[in-house]
């Protein structure tokens, strides 16, 4: 199934509307549209040689994707559109922080999940599969937004990430201390601005190297001593039934 968005514009035919197939088909088609003529945007979907159209938006309709994933890969991203997730993963707002022993230095975030993407707020995802696919829902904000303890890039130009903030690679949190860090459009750091501190990490968290949710961390190591993770990316002492993740690989517990 192809699945390609067109902006088309009337023929001065009745209820028809012709376009060129963008490579799609045979040449180009004409419709006979049983479709409110007053919409601005059409969907058309592609098979074979044959296509749909529609004034509203098929609900299986993709916006945004985010591919070369690894199941249990962490990342971030931020959208111009009220969204939500369609397949490929799960989306988290931060919820807490959890300090260190002298009360300075950071030590987990606590994560959430969501269910929507608010237009221009940024989020983490977990990735679930290859792909993380989205379709937009609401309208577009002006600007990303700076709360939630998070900040995303909009533009399509990366943007610098101030010292003092932190980004995730390699499925852990990195503290920014010096110049030359950049997010690319879509991406988002964390800034932790106007979270609360927790007592105790939670049902699902992120830290640092020494302690961190980072399942790529142990992909190559090949040994029965490796770490342990379950799908939620946390680090379990041992095994009970169930599906985990070693040396970056699935294996059932029976």
């Amino acid at each position: 199934m192809n699945s390609t968005y067109y902006d088309v514009s009337f023929t001065d035919y009745t209820n028809t509307i012709d376009f060129n197939n963008g490579g799609y088909g045979s040449g180009n088609q004409t419709f006979d549209l049983s479709v409110d003529l007053t919409a601005s945007e059409y969907w058309v979907t592609w098979s074979g040689d044959n296509a749909s159209i529609s004034s509203s938006k098929p609900t299986t309709w993709v916006d945004y994707q985010r591919g070369s994933l690894t199941a249990g890969k962490l990342g971030t991203i931020c959208l111009p559109y009220a969204a939500k997730v369609l397949s490929g993963g799960s989306v988290y707002k931060i919820a807490s922080k959890v300090m260190k022993a002298n009360g300075t230095d950071l030590a987990y975030i606590n994560l959430t999940a969501v269910d929507a993407l608010a237009a221009g707020h940024a989020y983490i995802f977990q990735a679930d599969g290859t792909e993380l696919n989205i379709q937009y829902t609401g309208t577009e904000a002006a600007e990303a937004a700076d709360d939630g303890g998070m900040k995303g890039n909009l533009a399509a130009d990366a943007v610098t990430v101030e010292q003092g903030n932190y980004v995730l690679s390699g499925n852990q949190l990195h503290k920014v201390t010096g110049g030359g860090v950049t997010a690319a459009q879509n991406r988002a750091w964390v800034t932790l601005t106007g979270i609360g501190v927790a007592s105790a990490r939670g049902q699902f968290y992120i830290g640092f190297a020494e302690d961190a949710t980072g399942i790529e961390n142990v992909k190559g190591n090949e040994n029965g001593n490796a770490p342990i993770y379950n799908l939620n990316g946390q680090r379990v002492k041992s095994a009970a039934n169930g599906l985990y993740i070693q040396n970056g690989r699935k294996y059932i517990v029976k």
